[in-house]
């Protein structure tokens, strides 16, 4: 979780064990693009995650996804560290559907910053999709970096593949399973499941290998916000909450 490269985000998306990648939110913006093309309609997002029981390892999040006329547009802002290092991404994302299949594309500007190197900024860009194979079986897929960005010539930004699977049997139960592969590190094999209570409360619950760590979370909704929170452990580190807030747009 601490590696380079993993913008990942929403306490959503958190409670799952990160496996999000078959929503179609606007949290697409950070957990795969190819989310957005299906956005059925605007949603402004706010997250705070702290990581470890440090502040210096605290990010914050801001997104803004547009249900449009011909296609769906967002751009979100990820901030990651202190004023010693930290990391920013400022990304500009378009998508659209075509039949059963949902598609977004992204281009954002990275900020790397530490205190007596200076400050290196550099354009990334990514790529994901979604499938509906029937109503109950969604796949997608995401690839961030596609540009094979550097930040010097001896220290590539990360390349950063998913693919999953989501099976959901019943209205209101969603089983999904992704891998993950950092081309600089092991897959990371994960599994998520999400339960609709009732129309004020969603529970959710999941695990990942690598690093092994389980995971719960909830969403409350309330006078059209969203709130929600997540908890997940990590082997040794103090694990990592998160607080994030949604509000859906409808503008019919």
């Amino acid at each position: 979780m601490a590696q380079d490269g993993n913008f990942a985000l929403g306490a959503r998306n958190n409670g799952l064990a990160g496996t999000s990648l078959t929503l179609t939110d606007g949290w697409s913006l950070f957990n795969n693009i190819g989310g957005l093309g299906a956005l059925k309609q605007d949603e402004i997002m706010a997250s705070y995650q702290n990581r470890y029981a440090l502040q210096a390892f605290s990010v914050i999040g801001l997104g803004y996804a547009h249900k449009g006329k011909s296609v769906n547009f967002g751009t979100s802002l990820f901030r990651y560290g202190d004023d010693t290092y930290n990391q920013q991404r400022l990304g500009l994302f378009v998508g659209n559907t075509f039949q059963l299949v949902s598609l977004g594309v992204g281009a954002s500007l990275l900020q790397y910053s530490i205190v007596g190197l200076g400050i290196r900024r550099l354009p990334v860009l990514d790529f994901g999709g979604i499938a509906q194979l029937t109503p109950k079986i969604h796949v997608g897929a995401y690839i961030f970096n596609i540009n094979g960005a550097r930040i010097n010539t001896s220290e590539p930004v990360p390349v950063l593949m998913k693919a999953g699977i989501s099976f959901r049997p019943i209205e209101g139960l969603m089983l999904n399973m992704e891998i993950e592969k950092d081309i600089s590190y092991p897959q990371n094999f994960k599994c998520g499941i999400e339960y609709h209570l009732n129309k004020w409360v969603d529970i959710r619950t999941g695990f990942s290998t690598y690093p092994q760590s389980a995971a719960f979370g909830f969403d409350i909704r309330s006078m059209n916000m969203v709130y929600s929170y997540a908890y997940r452990t990590l082997p040794i580190l103090a694990g990592i909450h998160e607080w994030s807030l949604s509000l859906p747009i409808n503008r019919e």
